[in-house]
């Protein structure tokens, strides 16, 4: 490998970041004018959260059009390939998680909503730490996936494994399932009295399970 290889792949790279800079810097200008004229509450929380992600989006995207500029030995261009595709998956991921929280504090924030705090403390968390969850493990199997890994052991172990803990806790997934229900649909709310099953009282509180 020549030596001016290493140099233009040196000057590459800090252009890169410079560029990755710029783009960023353009799209939350323009962003934080789309939401001025949109009069959006949530436009500034929504431009920090997506300032880090959009930048290393940008860069492992110039760098992995960067790694086809030059020739390199085949190991080494597999191990950067991956190691670039693996920053890609993680800046992705890490954009969706954050959507996540902002989609949660946006309908928390809203009128009929806000009001409710029973709503807000528990079932919202629950939704956004489901969402999560879900976004986290898809990410890793889509990955290992295009990495070239046999997941469909994994795949067959987590579905055994789910298959076991919903029928193990089949009363607590219901009760969880009960919850967001009377979360949403609101047949009753604290304070209102109630008769069910021979009980008659006023309700105090209202949990997950009870």
């Amino acid at each position: 490998i020549p030596l001016w290889q290493y140099i233009a792949s040196a000057v590459y790279i800090l252009l890169a970041f410079v560029a990755a800079r710029v783009v960023n810097y353009l799209v939350t200008v323009q962003l934080r004018r789309l939401f001025v004229r949109a009069k959006w509450n949530f436009g500034e929380v929504t431009i920090n959260l997506l300032h880090g992600p959009v930048r290393m989006l940008v860069l492992v995207i110039l760098l992995q059009m960067g790694l086809r500029l030059f020739q390199w030995p085949g190991w080494l261009e597999a191990w950067l390939g991956k190691a670039l595709y693996v920053a890609l998956a993680c800046s992705v991921t890490y954009m969706a998680l954050k959507l996540v929280d902002v989609g949660g504090r946006y309908w928390r924030s809203r009128p009929l909503i806000k009001e409710d705090k029973t709503f807000n403390n528990l079932l919202i968390p629950l939704v956004s730490k489901t969402a999560k969850i879900f976004i986290v493990i898809m990410a890793v199997l889509v990955t290992l996936d295009n990495l070239n890994f046999n997941i469909r052991t994994l795949l067959a172990g987590v579905s055994i494994s789910g298959l076991a803990l919903g029928l193990a806790a089949q009363d607590t997934v219901g009760n969880l399932f009960g919850a967001a229900a009377v979360f949403v649909d609101k047949p009753f709310k604290i304070g209102d009295r109630i008769q069910t099953n021979g009980i008659d009282g006023v309700v105090e509180e209202m949990g997950l399970r009870s």
